[in-house]
């Protein structure tokens, strides 16, 4: 049985408004690639590293540092990157610890 992502299951979540992705280009590629960080941004979404309200999902080779800036706002993309997370607790909001996929075909199934 496939593993369905679209709004019709409840643990397939779209982040919101308020959570916001902060993407950190360490090589400057403009492309994802090795020692490249993501930053889930809770509090002012700023664009700007804050560990009071944000969370480091993945860090970058180099570390982020408080009051960094990223290079972009993934969420900024909005639709266009079917950026999605596994609500395990319901309370519609990204958790540490709550896995993260990016629908990547679109279709709203889990695809290994």
């Amino acid at each position: 049985m496939a593993n369905r992502l679209d709004n019709s299951i409840p643990s397939a979540t779209k982040f919101l408004g308020s959570q916001s992705i902060i993407y950190y280009d360490q090589d400057n590629s403009g492309n994802w690639s090795t020692g490249d960080g993501l930053v889930i941004e809770g509090g002012t979404n700023n664009g700007v590293y804050n560990p009071a309200t944000d969370q480091i999902i993945i860090n970058t080779s180099t570390g982020i540092s408080i009051g960094e800036t990223g290079h972009s706002i993934l969420q900024n993309s909005g639709e266009l990157l079917k950026i999605l997370f596994h609500d395990a607790n319901s309370n519609g909001r990204w958790d540490s610890g709550e896995d993260i996929v990016v629908d990547v075909n679109g279709n709203g199934v889990y695809n290994p």
